[in-house]
């Protein structure tokens, strides 16, 4: 069970208060010494066991509110601010250092065998010492992320706005918790966070920001895990620091864009990568002010493509979650009515010339295509937007597929074809059928969506082993919702011989599972209270018999007539020709 808050006035002394916890929890029995937060600074000496067991205490739930209470993080940052400015500063000489290094090795590599000897390290000490303090701050990152973690108070403590005399380390009381939902100052004119005067990041996270930026540029295939550990606690303290809480997210991208989100990207470990598309997300995905700011600015514009071509590369290690959230953070972008855009900042030429789509544009309508409609209980008017103009590329890509002597489509516009119906045939089934207004939004009964999708369904019937036959069933679905109780629809697939395409694939094929299905659906909204549409199948007769099924009548000596009063087939034996021999008859 977590320890039960105390009922005595809480003391003045972090480590009065950390004794009065450990005689409530019987799990931390163990007395604790003195907390010295200068301590944590002398790299030669132990870290005690009254200072781990601060890590221990944030591990739960009460924990970590008695800990704010106390403003534990007052009591460290003067510590961690002072390691952050030791870290840099030696991982500075360090990247001089090594710049020497490889120069003599440059040298010596033009002397002869004999007189090449191996030196010692010069800044073999200098390494040791980044390395301790990468541990010490990494302690106190997942401290504070901790902290965080669901915790409005600490995200405004450690990310909310801050007076100068807080950020300068001079405020050393234990003031009073600043409110989550405390008013952040604001411009009339773009209604986004401005860092005032009176008003800038906490210590912490000016000194996390600057560990980031820094570790941004290291994270190589020359650092080690240390330094990329370090970058990882980095982002998992921001993620956390923001996570549900509006006002600070508000302000925390006055703060950090576009340089330190945009500094981010440039670390391809894919752990850390993925930790950078979760932050973006989670500071933009409550705020289409910010999701339009991202999707229409030029640098914006270059991050998502960034994500996105990252996306198209296979998963790395421990990267599992990066391409959900890459999906999730396209999703809210072409939610916030970004979606034509995107397409237009992801236009450069493909690797085929002929190709209408490149891999990346492939790639945002793939993450389209995810949002499932059914899990939303009322689409907003841009992401309806953003599905409809999807169907936008359905005729060009259309004409790419039944033009004379055409080419065959690249993967990227064969990929593009299959999602645009696909998409199509989603969103008609969940918009409300009855509703002229939404069908219309969605300009899904345009003529040109209409009679491209009939005649792709037209020479795919006619040419069952195209490369893209498999497009059938998704056009007999996108038909059979769109023509659901609508006139509009109904008139114009009778007219233009959408209907008689769609009675033509009501069979079982391998190359499409579930097209009767669909079709047979199709048929009936299509005739439905639609009398015109209903005397088109009531008239169809057969018109003759396909010789396939008159050679194989023939071999068993018979014949077949078309009855034209009735449209009925009549089979009779026929005399006149003659019965295969038997197979047992020698030759």
């Amino acid at each position: 069970e977590e320890p039960k808050r105390c009922a005595t006035k809480t003391p003045q002394t972090l480590t009065g208060h950390c004794r009065q916890l450990t005689t409530m929890d019987p799990e931390l029995c163990s007395p604790l010494e003195d907390i010295d937060a200068s301590r944590f600074t002398d790299l030669t000496a132990p870290l005690l066991p009254a200072h781990q067991r601060l890590y221990s205490l944030s591990r739960s739930a009460s924990g970590r509110e008695q800990l704010i209470e106390v403003r534990v993080d007052r009591h460290l940052e003067a510590a961690f601010a002072e390691l952050c400015r030791r870290f840099l500063e030696l991982e500075s000489s360090t990247q001089q250092e090594e710049d020497e290094e490889e120069d003599e090795e440059e040298e010596r590599q033009s002397e002869s065998d004999a007189s090449r000897a191996e030196p010692v390290s010069s800044h073999t000490p200098t390494k040791a010492t980044c390395a301790v303090l990468c541990d010490r701050l990494v302690w106190f990152l997942r401290l504070f992320r901790n902290l965080c973690q669901q915790n409005a108070t600490a995200q405004s403590h450690l990310f909310g706005p801050c007076s100068d005399s807080c950020t300068a380390g001079t405020c050393t009381s234990p003031a009073a918790p600043r409110s989550a939902a405390a008013p952040i100052p604001t411009t009339a004119s773009t209604g986004t966070a401005t860092a005032t005067a009176t008003h800038t990041p906490s210590l912490i996270a000016k000194q996390t920001q600057a560990l980031l930026l820094h570790t941004s540029r290291r994270v190589d295939l020359r650092s080690g895990a240390a330094v990329v550990e370090l970058h990882q606690a980095g982002l998992q303290l921001f993620v956390n620091g923001i996570t549900g809480n509006a006002p600070v997210q508000q302000f925390c991208w006055s703060c950090w864009w576009p340089e330190l989100l945009c500094t981010l990207t440039q670390v391809h470990e894919g752990t850390s990568f993925s930790y950078s598309a979760i932050l973006l997300y989670n500071l933009v995905v409550n705020s289409d002010g910010r999701l339009r700011q991202v999707g229409s600015e030029t640098t914006g514009q270059k991050l998502v493509a960034i994500y996105v071509h990252w996306l198209m590369q296979p998963a790395s290690d421990g990267a599992t979650d990066a391409p959900e959230f890459v999906a999730f953070l396209l999703q809210a972008l072409m939610g916030a009515g970004c979606f034509d855009s995107l397409m237009t900042c992801l236009h450069s030429p493909a690797k085929d010339p002929s190709s209408f789509l490149n891999e990346s544009q492939a790639a945002l309508l793939r993450a389209l295509h995810l949002k499932n409609p059914r899990l939303i209980e009322k689409a907003s008017v841009p992401m309806l937007d953003a599905w409809a103009s999807c169907g936008k590329l359905l005729r060009p890509l259309v004409d790419r597929v039944i033009a004379p002597d055409a080419a065959p489509l690249s993967s990227a516009d064969h990929e593009g074809l299959l999602l645009t119906l696909q998409i199509l045939g989603e969103i008609t089934s969940v918009v409300d059928p009855t509703s002229d207004d939404d069908i219309l939004r969605l300009s899904v009964v345009d003529p040109g969506y209409l009679n491209a999708s009939s005649e792709l369904l037209q020479f795919l019937t006619r040419y069952p082993t195209h490369p893209v036959v498999e497009a059938k069933r998704h056009v007999v679905r996108f038909m059979g919702n769109v023509s659901y109780r609508n006139r509009l629809v109904q008139d114009r697939l009778g007219e233009n011989g959408g209907l008689l395409a769609v009675l033509n694939n009501c069979l079982i094929q391998d190359s499409n599972p579930f097209i009767r299905e669909w079709a047979v659906i199709a048929i009936r909204n299509l005739c439905e209270e639609h009398e015109a549409n209903q005397q088109v199948v009531a008239a169809l007769r057969p018109q003759q018999l396909d010789q396939k099924t008159e050679a194989e009548l023939a071999v068993m000596g018979m014949s077949a007539s078309l009855d034209p009063a009735t449209g009925k087939i009549r089979i009779k034996q026929d005399p006149h020709l003659r019965k295969p021999p038997s197979a047992a008859t020698s030759p």
